[in-house]
């Protein structure tokens, strides 16, 4: 059973994995494909005695505020391969973070 176990384990690292892009991760992970549906709890809630249909509506969204999926996909390269601050000016990866600041601004959705 062992050795089983083994050889598998080694047989696995020794078989090349293909290599991942960042367009190819980015395009999995992007969320331009992924619709929101409204979540309706049918049963409701009671808050002080009082009957609420539906779910509730959540108002103070400073730190959770939803982000729009095209906003996601613009930054998800910079968030996982594009590493840089686009504050800083003086090398390659600060130039690159504020041109795509920059590029990104006008077509904003807000």
């Amino acid at each position: 059973m062992a050795s089983k176990l083994l050889a598998s384990t080694f047989r696995q690292t020794l078989t090349p994995k293909p290599t991942s892009t960042a367009s190819h991760l980015a395009r999995a992970l992007s969320t331009a494909a992924a619709v929101a549906e409204p979540y309706e709890d049918a049963d409701g809630i009671s808050m002080k005695g009082v009957k609420i249909s539906g779910r509730p509506l959540y108002l103070d969204m400073q730190a959770t505020s939803p982000v729009d999926p095209r906003v996601v996909d613009a930054m998800l390269p910079y968030y996982l391969t594009r590493y840089g601050n686009p504050h800083s000016r003086t090398h390659m990866y600060g130039w690159e973070s504020d041109s795509a600041v920059e590029t990104a601004a006008p077509r904003s959705p807000i």
